[in-house]
């Protein structure tokens, strides 16, 4: 009726039908018990440099900027919303704490900084595994279906 190659191919075509409905709601899953979204409200004061650290009352989510905003709400300087310095801040390679640069001297600011807080109970360690779930996730279903299919055919 039909050959081997035919029926791994279908098995191919499902599984990858199948996973492509199942990501999202596994991934959603994933991103909401390693991560939550928090706003903060933080206060320095410039010296003689222009700009000022942040420290993060928890490690962020992202090894990059991804989820992070910085607005100033103290002094203000361009009206309503206040300025958002988001695009002139960078994290550290550790994520706790943020540099605004572009600020002006000897001035004291207030910024509101969302970002993303990994949740209480997931370490460092599981936060980077579920970071990287969505990769895991493709190559482990890929080298499976390849194998088991290979060798489904091979026995023939």
């Amino acid at each position: 009726m039909f050959s081997r190659v035919a029926l791994v191919s279908l098995a191919f075509i499902f599984g990858i039908i199948a996973f492509t409905f199942a990501l999202p709601v596994v991934l959603e899953v994933g991103e909401s018990s390693r991560k939550d979204s928090t706003t903060v409200s933080r206060a320095c004061t410039t010296t003689s440099v222009t700009s000022c650290n942040i420290t993060l009352p928890t490690q962020h989510a992202h090894p990059t900027k991804e989820g992070i905003a910085v607005v100033e709400t103290q002094p203000c300087t361009s009206g309503n919303p206040c300025t958002d310095h988001t695009n002139s801040t960078s994290l550290s390679s550790d994520q706790t704490f943020l540099t605004v640069t572009g600020l002006q001297t000897n001035t004291s600011y207030t910024f509101n900084v969302t970002y993303d807080a990994i949740n209480a109970g997931v370490s460092t360690m599981l936060n980077s595994l579920l970071y990287r779930l969505p990769v895991i996730l493709v190559i482990g279903v890929s080298v499976l279906l390849v194998l088991g299919g290979t060798r489904w055919v091979a026995r023939a």
